[in-house]
């Protein structure tokens, strides 16, 4: 985990090796940041594993801010930006050299989570609020600057975090993903694509008749108004994304969200421009949220400019709604599923 892996080029004749992955040799003189496997257990008794990487410089005595990344994790890694290579919204390190706690989450222990059912939101939900509870615990993390990282099936989990959980996130990102709203169930219709999300089952019913009552309580979409989570939508492509609802209910309203869209760009982000919007964005987005950092480069001007006006959005619907999010949820309210 801790170890960068290295080309080396070795003569098959004489057997004499050489580097070849030292491009910059005065890189090794700076420290580095620190990852170790985090083990920890949720309410629902299930045992999570993953791997939390300490900012450089790393001062027990001090809390620092946590971004949460799904999606996986091993421990035969070193992790850069997200796991196995993946690049889209994911930048662990650069996130770390800004002061901030990253964990890669992995997923638990025993029996594997459903899928498709209306139970797999929640169970990662309650993955992350242990995660938090531990290290809140253990007085390594601040539990009210935490944020959230969710690319492909994961975004899903974070439209319920943000959506359900008592723990209100300070920001969290949800890229190219799916979502679990009416407007993707009928986006879907007809599709047989494996990735896709079979509303039905996870919801627990079609949207019918009296059935629109449970969709209304268990849909993340459906219950935009508890959302007051700064939110980065990014979709890639060209197709219509299915948390449009969403994005579109919290601007509607005067919540904090964005869309970022790169349209000519794959579901894992390839293009060094593709990713520099992601990857770059999103250090630059959680270090405004989370630590209050606000990147002096002139470049960026406008960019702050916008999120300031996230911020005064965010200061009044907290006020105008502080009771839209109460504590007992879908998700605390076990008998809802």
């Amino acid at each position: 985990m801790n170890t960068p892996p290295n080309v080396i080029a070795t003569d098959s004749v004489n057997g004499t090796s050489r580097l070849i992955t030292a491009l910059n040799p005065t890189l090794d003189h700076h420290q580095h940041a620190f990852m170790e496997q985090f083990v920890w257990t949720d309410k629902n008794s299930r045992t999570w594993k993953g791997g939390l990487l300490y900012p450089p410089n790393y001062d027990p005595d001090e809390r620092y801010p946590l971004v949460i990344q799904t999606y996986g994790f091993s421990t035969k890694e070193y992790l850069i930006d997200g796991p196995r290579g993946l690049t889209s919204a994911f930048a662990a390190r650069p996130l770390s050299s800004m002061g901030i706690m990253v964990l890669q989450m992995g997923k638990p222990d025993g029996p594997p989570i459903a899928t498709g059912v209306p139970t797999e939101g929640p169970s990662y939900v309650a993955g992350f609020e242990g995660a938090v509870q531990e290290l809140s615990d253990r007085a390594i993390v601040d539990p009210t600057r935490v944020g959230l990282i969710g690319w492909s099936r994961s975004g899903l989990y974070v439209s319920y975090a943000v959506a359900f959980s008592e723990i209100e996130f300070a920001a969290a990102t949800i890229a190219d993903s799916t979502s679990a709203g009416y407007l993707t169930h009928l986006f879907n219709y007809g599709l047989s694509y494996p990735g896709m999300v079979r509303l039905e089952r996870l919801i627990g019913a079609p949207y019918w008749g009296e059935n629109r009552d449970l969709w209304l309580q268990r849909s993340p979409n459906m219950n935009a108004h508890r959302v007051h989570t700064p939110l980065r939508f990014e979709t890639y492509g060209t197709y219509v994304n299915p948390y449009w609802d969403m994005f579109a209910l919290m601007q509607r309203h005067g919540r904090p969200a964005e869309m970022i869209h790169i349209p000519l760009a794959f579901h894992n982000l390839r293009r060094p421009q593709a990713r520099y919007t992601s990857q770059q964005g999103n250090v630059d987005w959680f270090a405004y949220w989370l630590n209050g950092h606000v990147d002096p480069d002139p470049a960026k001007a406008e960019q702050y400019a916008r999120w300031n006006e996230l911020r005064t959005r965010h200061h009044e619907s907290r006020q105008a709604s502080s009771d839209d999010k109460q504590p007992s949820s879908p998700i605390a309210r076990k008998t809802s599923y």
